[in-house]
């Protein structure tokens, strides 16, 4: 008998280490796409596996056990997805079904590989993976911009130029008489773009910041340890120089350090003195911060389809709420089941600050209706575990999965990035994360 517990439990850590590995493959896909097959069908095939490996799990050891709040919203979905589909204008229907309504259904392979496994650790150890590599990888850019190799010139983000040439748009335009290495900003990040290295990144941030402050740390940590570590991760958030996350990650440290740790607080008034310090003596760091209030507060230019296009300031552009209503004048029918093709919602060019609304006028505001109660809900769970006998650094960690879902809640309402690979994924594992935690699913000793 014991010999089978054995073989079962092998069983089990061993699917689910093949989720982990293979989670890690689709998180830089793009490093396989540059260097051996360039192809999005690596996100269908490593999604298919890890579909795969939730299932062999499922069968085995008969897990039925979801959420029942969880599953009505997917059955929803899926009902939405019908409508969406008979109604469909778009060309390239079997891609769009995958991106937005076969990946959400992750969150139950994610939820059936980690239950009754220590996720504490697990989770902890992937994100860790994720900010030591992203961490080093900006910080070897900033570096190369003072050695002069040009690490830009790479196979690796070459072909982030060959393959999405939009990303790079406002830094070519209007620059002719600039090398392109000059154009380009400081630090790209391993995804090939502050925009969408920053979403992932400052999640990995708050997740490890959640788990090295806790009291009962996963890895006991002294106060510089933690210092260090923070001021490595909001470095690397300030050279990306993606507001909406500087914002993401400063709320999530107030929240985290009201919840987990008060000495959270104290470091990061250092950081912010710091940075005060450096911007009043260096002429780069004061131009940046000019160019963020301009940005903000008075408004300049972005370039589209090689135009350029005068906008107001980011806040008023936000924040001018008499334009969205302009979405009302859309066929109900349409608005109901979504326009299928983003060329279609051209003329709802002002929203570019609100992706969300423009991803509800492609797919629908019943879509996103669900999936932001699907977000909620997550969120809820985890800033919610407050069930006692729960270890200080489970309730930590609960806290910062918390945050990481709202950071990617919140890029929602951004660029949109959060819809993207594979930072699509990476939210249903959190919310997975989340309900298993929730439920109490999971162990805590290896």
């Amino acid at each position: 008998m014991n010999n089978k517990l054995i073989l079962k439990r092998s069983l089990a850590d061993y699917l689910t280490f093949s989720g982990v590995f293979l989670l890690i493959i689709l998180i830089y896909v793009n490093i396989l796409r540059a260097v051996v097959w360039d192809s999005v069908m690596w996100v269908l095939i490593l999604s298919a596996f890890i579909f795969l490996a939730a299932f062999i799990k499922i069968i085995k050891y008969r897990i039925l056990d979801f959420p029942p709040s969880k599953v009505f919203i997917f059955i929803a979905l899926m009902l939405i997805m019908i409508l969406y589909v008979m109604n469909y204008q778009g060309e390239r229907l079997a891609i769009d079904l995958f991106l937005y309504y076969i990946t959400p259904l992750i969150y139950f392979a994610f939820y059936s590989l980690f239950m009754n496994m220590n996720i504490l650790k697990i989770i902890y150890k992937i994100f860790l993976f994720v900010f030591i590599f992203e961490s080093a990888v900006i910080i070897l850019e900033v570096v190369d911009s003072i050695v002069g190799f040009d690490i830009h010139s790479s196979r690796i983000f070459t072909w982030y130029f060959i393959s999405d040439t939009g990303r790079f748009e406002n830094s070519v335009a209007g620059n002719a008489n600039m090398s392109f290495s000059e154009m380009l900003p400081l630090s790209l990040g391993v995804h090939g773009w502050p925009n969408y290295t920053a979403p992932l990144y400052a999640t990995s941030l708050v997740i490890i910041i959640a788990s090295i402050y806790s009291k009962g740390a996963i890895l006991n940590k002294n106060a510089y340890s933690q210092f260090l570590i923070l001021l490595i991760g909001l470095a690397c958030i300030y050279l990306l120089g993606i507001k909406t996350h500087m914002v993401t990650v400063f709320i999530s440290l107030v929240i985290l350090g009201l919840f987990v740790n008060k000495r959270i607080f104290i470091h990061l008034m250092f950081f912010l003195l710091g940075v005060v310090i450096f911007t009043l003596s260096s002429d780069w760091a004061m131009m940046r911060f000019e160019n963020y209030i301009e940005q903000l507060f008075v408004g300049g230019h972005r370039w589209e389809d090689g135009e350029r296009v005068i906008e107001a300031g980011r806040l008023e552009v936000i924040f001018n709420f008499k334009d969205y209503l302009s979405i009302l004048e859309i066929d109900f029918i349409e608005l109901m089941t979504g326009l299928s093709d983003f060329s279609r919602a051209a003329s709802f060019d002002y929203l570019f600050e609100q992706k969300i609304l423009v991803f509800a006028l492609i797919l629908g505001m019943p879509y996103i209706f669900f999936i932001v109660v699907l977000i909620l809900l997550g969120m809820r769970d985890a800033f919610t575990l407050n069930r006692r006998g729960i270890p200080l650094d489970v309730r930590a960690f609960s806290v910062g999965i918390g945050c990481a879902i709202m950071v990617l809640f919140l890029e929602m309402g951004h660029f949109g990035f959060t819809f993207n690979y594979p930072n699509y994924q990476v939210l249903f594992l959190l919310i997975a994360v989340s309900s298993l935690l929730k439920k109490g699913k999971f162990r805590i000793n290896t």
